[in-house]
């Protein structure tokens, strides 16, 4: 019996043991892939076509206004995680597109830091290749119409392709619809394409596709664009303090009292809970529910007790700042858009210098919010904010 006993715990300790070293080997995130090589070169733009839709041209004018980027390629690479049946792994990927002509998908996910499966998509010269994890896909001429497809749906994020290559002509369907045409193995083939009727930017993009070689029949495909911006961008008229007026109003419709300029001393405890705060002027405030948005060491180290804070406090990396500043002028630089991003001559130097070697780079990055470009009353005339 004891023989059985020291088994099954023996067994129990390698069990744990692999898990635990199963769970460590998944929190290793890869390392990035290598620097493209290809430098990048210096920005064209072209002029802003005439004769396009109406929603068309309103949206190139929100985008870019009157000179449009002519983009050719891009490279995205990034890292992340990735869910396989029901494991989430760490996962790199690189997308390459050369706009109009064909793209590339790399994607692998890690362990222990090292590739463990792989998935390479590539669509060049009208024909499809996807080396998946069971298998390789090719020579299948619906999954080549799709991947066609893909080749115009993604560059969505180049937009001067669809202005500068003939074979992509738009056509008009109402105030906030056209029709996009693209090439497909020597035919035509179309996407539908909404925009927002506030914002004027692309909302969905919708084409009929085979989903596998072996579909009889086309389905509905489609992507919304602005979703890769968490649900899309909203203009806020009167600024971003206006968020905070309106919650304000409705919360004191409902009954909550505000005090301003009121500064808080520590959060009383119990045990593991929180009963209310302590003023400067030393008046406590009996609460149910503490809920603090200070930044998070402030609040264990400043307003919390010295046992409350977890032991992983002291061993998180926390994430760079921001210094902004917040200028009126009493002029108008016209040069500038809604948002515009400088980089620095160097800019993954300039990376380094700051989230590694934790220091001001040379020749630093910055970007400048135009707000009066959108919102008219956030400038008087003749100014600029």
């Amino acid at each position: 019996m004891r023989v059985t006993v020291r088994i099954v715990g023996a067994l129990v300790a390698v069990a744990a043991a692999l898990f635990g070293l199963g769970w460590l080997w998944l929190r290793i995130s890869p390392k990035p892939f290598a620097t493209f090589p290809q430098e990048t070169p210096e920005l064209q733009y072209v002029p802003f076509s005439s004769g396009l839709p109406a929603p068309v041209a309103r949206y190139y004018t929100t985008i870019a206004g009157e000179r449009i980027p002519r983009v050719t390629s891009a490279v995205i690479t990034m890292r992340g995680r990735l869910r396989f049946a029901g494991v989430t792994f760490p996962a790199r990927l690189r997308i390459t597109h050369d706009a109009g002509q064909g793209y590339r998908h790399y994607i692998e996910a890690t362990l222990f830091g090292y590739p463990l499966l792989k998935v390479n998509e590539t669509y060049l010269d009208g024909r499809a290749r996807q080396a998946l994890l069971l298998g390789v896909i090719e020579n299948e001429p619906k999954v080549d119409m799709g991947a066609n497809l893909g080749r115009w749906g993604e560059p969505v994020w180049l937009p001067s392709i669809f202005l500068t290559d003939p074979r992509v002509p738009w056509e008009p369907l109402d105030e906030t619809t056209a029709r996009l045409i693209v090439p497909c193995a020597g035919e035509e083939d179309a996407f539908t394409v909404f925009f927002d009727a506030q914002t004027g930017l692309i909302r969905r993009m919708e084409a009929m596709r085979f989903r596998e070689e072996a579909d009889p029949e086309k389905i509905l495909w489609w992507f919304d664009p602005l979703g890769w911006l968490v649900g899309g961008v909203w203009l806020l008229q009167g600024g971003m303090y206006r968020v905070i007026t309106s919650l304000e109003a409705i919360a004191e419709r409902r009954g909550v009292r505000f005090r301003y300029h009121t500064p808080v001393e520590r959060i009383t405890v119990d045990g593991p809970r929180a009963t209310g705060v302590v003023l400067g002027n030393g008046t406590h405030l009996a609460a149910d529910v503490v809920a603090a948005n200070a930044d998070l060491l402030y609040v264990y180290e400043r307003l919390l007790p010295p046992e409350a804070a977890p032991r992983r406090l002291g061993r998180m990396k926390y994430t760079s700042s921001a210094i902004m500043f917040y200028w009126g002028v009493e002029r108008v630089y016209p040069q500038l858009r809604t948002h515009n991003i400088f980089m620095g001559g160097d800019y993954r130097a300039s990376f380094d210098r700051i989230f590694r070697d934790q220091n001001l780079p040379e020749e630093p990055s910055f970007y400048v919010h135009a707000p009066a470009r959108s919102d008219p009353t956030a400038a008087p005339p003749g100014a600029d904010t």
